[in-house]
C-alpha cells in the first residue's frame, strides 16, 4: 500500500512541477474564466478540453480527456497504451515540450487532427463564443488544459517560413481568472498607392492613371482540402478600373484564366460595376509556401465623376478567406477593409467691381469676364469642359482627343462666380482674355498654387492651402471643410472716358471759345473809344 500511495503522489507532484500549471489552489474543484486579448469583433473562439483537472490544496492533477485518446495513440510515446497508462504517457509527452516551437507544433497538430480526421470531426467544442471587441472573456470553464482556437486565424511565420505561432493556443485553466494574448492574426490585405503623396493618399488630375498595389501573405492551410482566397476591391464612382499589370505569389507570376476549369498558378478577374474580384485559382496548391508574399498591381483612372477638394475618392479592398476547415467551400469571411484615397482639387473665381472705391465690402458681381487656364509655364493651356451650374472641370485625355473637341472658355455668370475642378496640386496661371463691357482687362496673369497637407500619422488629407497672386499681392486661403471651395476674388476696374473728335464735347468747347473771343473783342473796342474821347 505504501508503494502504491507513493507512486500516486509522485505522479501528482510530477503533473504540478513539470507542466507548471498553477499557483496554490484552495478549492477541491471548480470553474474559472478565460480572457483573450487581441480578438476581433465578430470572430469566434473555440475551446477544446484536452485534460480535465482536479485540485486539492496546492496540488493539481490532470487526466486525459478520452475524446483525445485516438490522437495521442498516433504518437510513438503513447502507442499501445490505454486508460491510466495512456493518460500518464500523454501527460509525459506534453510536459516534455520545453521548446516554444515544439509547443506551437503540438497545438497545430492537434488542431489538424480535429478538423481532418473522422474521429476529430465528431468532437464537440467545450466552449464557443463570438467576440464583439478586441478582448473576449469566456466564463464558467471547468478546470483543465485546453486548446484555444480563434476560428479562421492564420499562422505566423518568420522570414524563412518557419512556424513561430500557431492559430491554436494552449492554456491551463486552474484558477478563478486567466488571461492570454492571441498569438496569431487573421488574413489581411494591405492596399497602397504606388508613387502616392503617402501610402494611402494621392492627388491627381481628372484623367490621370493611378496605380494601386494589394499585398498579403499565404496563410497556413493545415486541415483544409481546399481554400478560398480572393481579393475584393470596390472603387468609388470617381475611379474607373484600368487593368491588372501583375499578380505574384512569392516569385511565381500568375496568369489570367477565366475558363470554367481554371488551372493552378492562375487568377480569375471578375468585374461587377465598381467592384472587382481577383480569385486565386486552386489556392490550396500554395500550402507549402506559408508566409510567401501575395501581390497584385493594377491601375485605375480618375474620371469625370470624381469629387473635389477635401472630399476623397475612396476605394477599399478586403480579402475573402476560408475560416472553417470542416466546411471549406462555404465557410468564408472577409477581412477588415484597407482604404486609400485619391484627391483632386478645385477653386472658385469671384469676378467683381467696387461700387464705392472707398468701401472694400461694396462688391458687385460681374458677368461676362472670360478666362483661360494654363499650367505653371503659362503657355500650356489646360483643356476644360463646362457642366451644370456654371462650373468647369479639366477634360480627360479621352475627351480632349475626340474629333471636334474644343476647350471651352471660362466665363463668369451673373453671380460673378465660376468653379474649376479636377486639378492636381501644383501651380497654375489664370489669364483674363476678355473683360466685361465697360471694364479694363487685367494686365497680368493670376498665379494660383494648390498645396495639400497630409497628416503624417493618419496619412489623410488634413488641409489645402490655395495661394493666389495678383500683381505683387499674394494671399492664402486654407480649406479644411470638405464642402468648401477656395474662393479667389478678382476685381475689374471701370476705365475713364477719354475725349474724342466730332462729338458734342467739341461743339461745346467751340461755343465757349467763340464767346470768350467775342467778349475780348468787345472789351478792346470799348477801350479804344475811351482813349479817343
Amino acid at each position: 500500500m505504501k508503494r502504491i500511495f507513493a507512486s500516486f503522489m509522485a505522479v501528482a507532484v510530477a503533473f504540478v512541477m513539470v507542466l507548471g500549471f498553477g499557483k496554490p489552489i484552495t478549492a477541491a474543484d471548480g470553474q474559472g474564466s478565460l480572457t483573450i486579448n487581441g480578438t476581433k469583433d465578430g470572430k469566434t473562439v473555440e475551446l477544446y478540453q484536452l485534460f480535465s483537472a482536479t485540485k486539492s490544496g496546492d496540488n493539481v492533477a490532470y487526466t486525459l480527456n478520452p475524446d483525445f485518446a485516438d490522437y495521442f495513440l498516433t504518437l510513438p510515446e503513447c502507442t499501445g497504451k490505454a486508460d491510466d497508462a495512456l493518460s500518464t504517457a500523454a501527460y509525459d509527452y506534453v510536459s516534455g515540450l520545453n521548446e516554444d516551437t515544439a509547443k506551437v507544433a503540438f497545438a497545430k497538430n492537434v488542431l489538424n487532427w480535429l478538423v481532418t480526421t473522422e474521429k476529430g470531426k465528431t468532437i464537440n467544442t467545450t466552449k464557443s463564443e463570438t467576440a464583439n471587441a478586441d478582448s473576449l472573456t469566456i466564463a464558467d470553464i471547468s478546470y483543465g488544459y485546453y486548446l484555444v482556437y480563434p476560428k479562421g486565424a492564420a499562422d505566423t511565420v518568420n522570414g524563412t517560413n518557419e512556424l513561430v505561432k500557431s492559430p491554436a493556443m494552449l492554456v491551463s485553466i486552474h484558477k478563478t481568472e486567466t488571461t492570454i494574448n492571441m498569438k496569431s492574426t487573421y488574413p489581411t490585405v494591405d492596399k497602397v498607392i504606388v508613387d502616392g503623396n503617402t501610402n494611402i493618399a494621392k492627388d491627381a488630375n481628372v484623367g490621370d492613371t493611378v496605380t494601386f498595389k494589394l499585398t498579403s501573405v499565404v496563410p497556413d492551410m493545415t486541415g483544409y482540402s481546399s481554400y478560398t482566397f480572393n481579393f475584393k476591391d470596390t472603387l468609388s464612382e470617381g475611379l474607373t478600373f484600368g487593368e491588372i499589370s501583375s499578380v505574384k505569389i512569392g516569385e511565381k507570376i500568375l496568369t489570367e484564366d477565366n475558363t470554367d476549369t481554371p488551372k493552378e498558378n492562375t487568377y480569375t478577374l471578375t468585374k461587377n460595376g465598381q467592384s472587382i474580384t481577383i480569385t486565386f485559382n486552386n489556392f490550396i496548391s500554395n500550402k507549402d509556401s506559408v508566409g510567401a508574399s501575395i501581390e497584385v498591381t493594377y491601375t485605375a483612372i480618375l474620371n469625370e465623376k470624381a469629387v473635389s477638394g477635401m472630399n476623397p475618392n475612396s476605394n477599399s479592398a478586403t480579402v475573402e478567406y476560408s475560416n472553417d476547415p470542416s466546411n471549406p467551400a462555404t465557410g468564408t469571411e472577409d477581412s477588415e477593409p484597407s482604404v486609400v484615397d485619391v484627391h483632386t482639387f478645385d477653386f472658385t473665381i469671384y469676378k467683381y467691381y467696387l461700387t464705392d472705391t472707398n468701401d472694400a465690402e461694396s462688391k458687385t458681381p460681374l458677368a461676362g469676364a472670360q478666362f483661360e487656364l494654363y499650367k505653371a509655364d503659362g503657355t500650356s493651356k489646360i483643356n476644360l469642359i463646362a457642366f451644370t451650374g456654371g462650373n468647369y472641370r479639366q477634360a480627360t485625355s479621352e475627351e480632349a482627343n475626340k474629333e471636334g473637341f474644343t476647350s471651352v472658355v471660362i466665363t463668369s455668370d451673373d453671380d460673378g462666380k465660376v468653379k474649376i475642378s479636377g486639378l492636381d496640386a501644383g501651380t497654375y496661371k489664370l489669364k483674363e482674355i476678355k473683360a466685361p463691357d465697360g471694364y479694363n482687362k487685367l494686365v497680368g496673369d493670376v498665379t494660383i498654387k494648390i498645396a495639400p497637407t497630409y497628416n503624417t500619422s493618419t496619412q489623410k488629407l488634413e488641409k489645402v492651402d490655395v495661394t493666389y497672386t495678383i500683381g505683387d499681392q499674394s494671399k492664402t486661403i486654407t480649406i479644411t471643410n470638405k464642402d468648401a471651395s477656395p474662393e479667389i476674388p478678382i476685381e475689374n476696374k471701370s476705365g475713364s472716358v477719354l475725349p474724342d473728335t466730332g462729338g458734342n464735347g467739341t461743339i461745346m468747347f467751340t461755343i465757349v471759345g467763340v464767346g470768350i473771343l467775342a467778349v475780348m473783342i468787345s472789351c478792346s473796342v470799348i477801350s479804344r473809344k475811351r482813349r479817343r474821347a
